[in-house]
């Protein structure tokens, strides 16, 4: 604090050093205000945050399809991969020629929203006829009572949360 001609410099002998000067009122109440405005959003943006981390967070459901062709002309690969048997690349043919590596997976929440998106994938043989697919669809919003897996266009069947975290079967062209 600078001492004016008619002011004498004054010096704490506590502290060393010059008194503050009285705030006026306005600077204090603006002082408050710019406080308030601070911490109201460092608190909006913690919230913000938490609620992002925790509702946002989605679960990842997977699982596997099966072709199963009890007339052996619904499933290909094998023999034209060079490969026969248990193990070899695989897909679908005649009425099943949508069922291969890269066709769609949906899966709807109960208010028939789509919140997951995904591919069939690696699909092996498990015998001259069958054909297994897996999936795996990550950040599937949760939340839900119930979801409904569609593959390929084909119908879709419920699941809950629980069962496609842990993976799910589903299989299409018959019964053994």
């Amino acid at each position: 604090m600078t001492s004016g001609p008619d002011e004498p410099h004054v010096i704490d002998r506590v502290s060393g050093h010059e008194p503050r000067r009285p705030q006026k009122p306005s600077e204090a109440r603006n002082r408050r205000i710019l406080l308030f405005a601070g911490s109201a959003i460092v608190l909006v943006t913690v919230l913000g945050l938490v609620v992002v981390l925790l509702v946002g967070r989605g679960f990842t459901a997977t699982g596997t399809f099966t072709l199963l062709d009890r007339d052996g002309d619904g499933v290909g690969g094998g023999a034209e991969y060079g490969e026969i048997g248990k193990g070899a690349p695989c897909f679908g043919t005649g009425g099943y020629d949508d069922i291969r590596e890269g066709a769609p997976v949906l899966i709807r929440d109960d208010a028939g929203t789509t919140v997951g998106e995904g591919r069939l994938e690696y699909a092996r043989t498990i015998g001259r006829l069958s054909c297994v697919f897996t999936f795996t669809i990550e950040d599937v919003a949760s939340g839900a009572e119930f979801y409904e897996v569609e593959v390929s266009g084909r119908g879709g069947t419920n699941f809950t949360q629980d069962e496609l975290e842990k993976g799910i079967g589903l299989a299409i062209g018959g019964e053994w």
